[in-house]
């Protein structure tokens, strides 16, 4: 699969990379959804994994902002696929505690690219197809959860929207047609993207783990990664337990 950068799909916002596997060529992957889960003023949490860093500040006791960086740079095992895709956005939010509950909901968006080539063999000849594209994306992500020391949980459904542009590529109209990403930049391009994400550890630091699923909106075919699962660290500093 190649890669193709992901949150290129959704309305003012930003392209997410893909990853590549050996049969298809993918053209959105959802990035990690950013959860705070903020009980204070003050508050900071980041969030690493493979391919997130997300970070989170709560300005006051009801309002945070968050900033989320996703790469991928995947090839397939003979190296014949070769992909590549980043994004990057932000986003502003309300959240309110009924301890131990937290209510937060966050809109936002950013900016991203993909690429993917793929060396081929024809005719005695050595050829080399390319993709690549920009896009914006949109989100908006409303969470429920529960906090204490020790763990974490929260369920969100992320609303993401988004548009293709400066699409350059050689591949042929038929080829792209096959693969699922023929003038993708045509549509707005909605998806609804629940989450469950956990937390576990001791205060300041827990081991995160989240599971997601994508599902498209629109009708046109587009080839994307339907699921996801990020596993990382989350840290949190300056939280007030009570």
């Amino acid at each position: 699969m190649k890669t193709f950068y992901s949150p290129a799909l959704a309305a003012l916002s930003i392209l997410a990379c893909v990853a590549i596997f050996p049969s298809c060529k993918s053209v959105y992957h959802p990035n990690a959804v950013n959860t705070p889960l903020f009980n204070n003023a003050g508050e900071i949490r980041a969030t690493v994994d493979p391919g997130n860093v997300q970070l989170a500040y709560a300005v006051t006791d009801h309002a945070g902002i968050m900033l989320n960086g996703f790469r991928v740079k995947e090839n397939t095992e003979d190296n014949a696929i070769r992909g590549r895709g980043g994004l990057v956005e932000v986003g502003f939010g309300y959240y309110t505690r009924f301890r131990p509950f937290v209510f937060e909901t966050y809109i936002g968006g950013g900016m991203g690219m993909v690429h993917f080539d793929e060396t081929r063999q024809e005719n005695n000849t050595t050829t080399i197809r390319s993709f690549e594209a920009r896009g914006t994306r949109f989100f908006v992500q409303p969470s429920f959860g529960y906090t204490s020391r020790f763990f974490d949980v929260a369920l969100t459904p992320r609303f993401v929207f988004g548009k293709y542009s400066n699409i350059v590529t050689n591949y042929s109209t038929q080829e792209q047609i096959d693969g699922k990403f023929y003038a993708i930049d045509r549509p707005l391009w909605a998806f609804i993207e629940p989450a469950l994400t956990v937390r576990g550890g001791y205060q300041w630091i827990k081991l995160q783990v989240q599971f997601g699923i994508s599902q498209k909106l629109n009708s046109e075919a587009l080839s994307y990664k339907d699921t996801f699962l990020n596993v990382g660290l989350s840290f949190n500093i300056n939280h007030i337990y009570e």
